[in-house]
């Protein structure tokens, strides 16, 4: 702020900043006044005297720097406090305000208006008759267990009425295009005609409000109802504060539904036999159905389980089912013998 270098005294720079409003409400003027924040101090008389305080800043988190926006005084209106993830690029200056304050008050779910098929008999069966329209489910285990197999059974059912969005951190959309074909699924008809979209963000060095707002603008922009989010610790990998990843994922659910969007989000969960480590509840508050697999040791060998844990407001079974995947696609077997697939009871681990 080089105009107070010009000034005789503090009191003459004071008379000036304060003659500058004046002037600017008189003529309808909007002035925007740079300072740095080596003069933010009680002495600064700038931030007592204007109507308006942004203040943009850099964090050094870990091995990287982000940028924020604050804004700390917004005279005779109410503004959104905190830090806002700023982004400045080829196309500009972008800001991406918090949304987890946004959804504040949208945060209460509707009922939801009928059911969406899962794309398996069976498991909409279990189901109780499918997911119920505009929830958020959480596909639960452990690699290779058939979570994205689940997901693209899903997706699999999009239309050019339902529209589907694959938003995912590892594979791109020939790999899955080939992984679908694998499994007798028409994805690839409906990729090419458009009814289906893949948007991959590798995951590394990504912002999770950034990953956030482009998830958002996909869903508005296209209308999409049928949403796969493979890999949900890719927006765990994003966040600089883990203690806000419940509350984003949270208002993301909501902003979803909001839309009309129906998801399914992929957890991996590294037990590889039962379930005697906890959901984490970071992730699992933000779904209202939550179905978790896990590999059953059985007779010598390794078969896959299924068992819904959750379906909101809704009767489901609570059997522990077989899952088979198979050239045809995903398959839900009989009833697995008691005792060979949980040792404890799976509980949600607030973490």
């Amino acid at each position: 702020f080089a105009l107070e270098e010009t000034a005789q005294s503090a009191k003459e720079f004071r008379k000036f900043i304060n003659d500058l409003t004046t002037l600017s409400m008189l003529i309808g003027c909007t002035v925007l006044l740079l300072t740095n924040n080596a003069r933010r101090s009680v002495e600064s008389v700038e931030y007592t005297m204007v109507d308006g305080w942004i203040e943009l800043e850099m964090v050094q988190a870990a091995h990287r720097s982000e940028r924020f926006v604050r804004i700390l005084k917004y005279r005779g209106s109410g503004f959104i406090e905190g830090q806002h993830t700023v982004t400045i690029n080829g196309e500009g200056m972008r800001v991406f305000p918090r949304l987890e304050a946004l959804a504040a008050n949208t945060m209460v779910l509707p009922p939801s208006a009928g059911r969406l098929k899962l794309g398996v008999p069976e498991l909409d069966a279990m189901l109780g008759g499918g997911l119920p329209s505009g929830t958020a489910t959480l596909v639960v285990g452990p690699s290779g267990i058939g979570k994205t197999t689940i997901g693209l059974h899903f997706i699999a059912s999009s239309s050019e009425n339902e529209p589907g969005l694959i938003f995912n951190f590892y594979e791109t959309a020939e790999q899955l295009r080939a992984k679908s074909e694998a499994l007798g699924l028409a994805l690839g008809p409906l990729l090419d005609a458009g009814h289906v979209e893949v948007e991959r963000h590798a995951p590394t060095e990504q912002r999770l409000d950034v990953l956030v707002y482009r998830l958002l603008t996909l869903v508005r922009e296209r209308g999409v109802k049928r949403v796969l989010i493979d890999g949900i610790d890719g927006f765990a990998q994003s966040v600089t504060d883990p203690e806000r990843l419940p509350r984003v994922m949270a208002a993301l659910s909501s902003a979803l539904r909001q839309e009309g969007a129906t998801v399914v989000y992929t957890l991996e969960q590294p037990a590889l036999t039962h379930a005697g480590d906890s959901i984490p509840f970071s992730i699992s508050s933000a779904a209202q159905n939550i179905l978790l697999a896990r590999y059953v040791e059985l007779d010598s060998e390794i078969r896959r389980g299924l068992l819904v844990l959750k379906v909101r407001d809704s009767v489901f079974e609570r059997k522990i089912r077989e899952l088979e995947i198979t050239s045809q696609g995903m398959r839900i077997g009989s009833v697995l013998p008691s005792g060979m697939f949980l040792r404890d009871e799976p509980s949600m681990q607030k973490n």
